[in-house]
C-alpha cells in the first residue's frame, strides 16, 4: 500500500485504482507516482490552510471575547454610577434625541415640498402617482422615494429618506401603494376623471 493514501478519503477514482494497484503488487509508473505525491501535497497544503484559517478566527473569537469580558467588568455595578458617568449618558440620549428630531423635521420639510409640487401638478394626484409607480406594479419602495426626493435636494441623507419613507409607509409594509401616498401627503382623491382636469 501507499503510504498516506489512506489519509486522503477524498481522491478521485484514478488515485483510488493507483492505490490498488500498489497494493495488489503491480508496478506504477513514475507518472502515476508522480501525480500520488502531487495529490497528498496538495492535500497537505489545503489541510494547512484551513487550520491557520480555523487557528486566525479562532484567535479572533478569543480577543472579541477577552475585549466584551474586560468591558463588561469594567462597568459600574448597580448604583455606583458616578455623576460624570451620568450626566455623559443623560448627553448622549439628548443629543440622539436632538439629531433624531432634526431628521424628522428634514423628512417633513421634504414631504411638504413633494406635496406642494404634487398639488401644483397639470394632472391629479393620483395621476402624479400612478405615473411615478407605472414601472413597479403600482407601488413606491424607498429607494424610488429617494430618486424622487433627490430632486428637491440633490444629497438627501438616507437617514432622511428613511423617515419620509416611513412616514408614508405607516403599516410598515416596504412599499407605498396610492392609498398611503394620499393619505400621507394629506392628497385630495381626486381621480383621471376629475371635470376640473378634463
Amino acid at each position: 500500500m501507499v503510504a498516506g493514501v489512506e489519509y486522503l478519503p477524498h481522491l478521485p477514482p484514478e488515485s483510488a485504482q493507483i492505490s490498488n494497484q500498489a497494493q495488489d503488487g503491480e508496478q506504477t509508473d513514475s507518472s502515476e507516482e508522480r501525480r500520488l505525491g502531487l495529490l497528498r501535497l496538495a492535500h497537505a497544503r489545503l489541510s494547512l490552510r484551513m487550520m491557520s484559517e480555523l487557528a486566525a478566527d479562532w484567535r479572533a473569537a478569543q480577543q472579541l471575547h477577552e475585549e466584551v469580558f474586560r468591558e463588561v467588568s469594567e462597568m459600574p455595578e448597580e448604583g455606583q454610577v458616578d455623576e460624570a458617568s451620568q450626566n455623559s449618558g443623560e448627553q448622549a440620549v439628548s443629543s440622539y434625541g436632538e439629531e433624531l428630531e432634526s431628521v424628522r423635521s428634514a423628512a417633513e420639510a421634504l414631504l411638504e415640498r413633494l406635496r406642494s409640487a404634487v398639488l401644483r401638478a397639470p394632472t391629479s394626484s393620483v395621476e402624479v402617482f400612478r405615473e411615478l409607480a407605472s414601472e413597479s406594479g403600482g407601488r413606491l419602495n424607498s429607494s424610488m422615494l429617494a430618486r424622487l426626493l433627490s430632486k428637491f435636494e440633490p444629497s438627501v441623507p438616507v437617514a432622511v429618506v428613511d423617515a419620509a419613507f416611513g412616514r408614508l409607509d405607516q403599516e410598515g409594509k416596504g412599499y407605498v401603494e396610492e392609498n398611503d401616498w394620499l393619505l400621507g401627503l394629506n392628497l385630495p382623491r381626486l381621480g383621471a376623471t376629475d371635470p376640473r382636469r378634463t
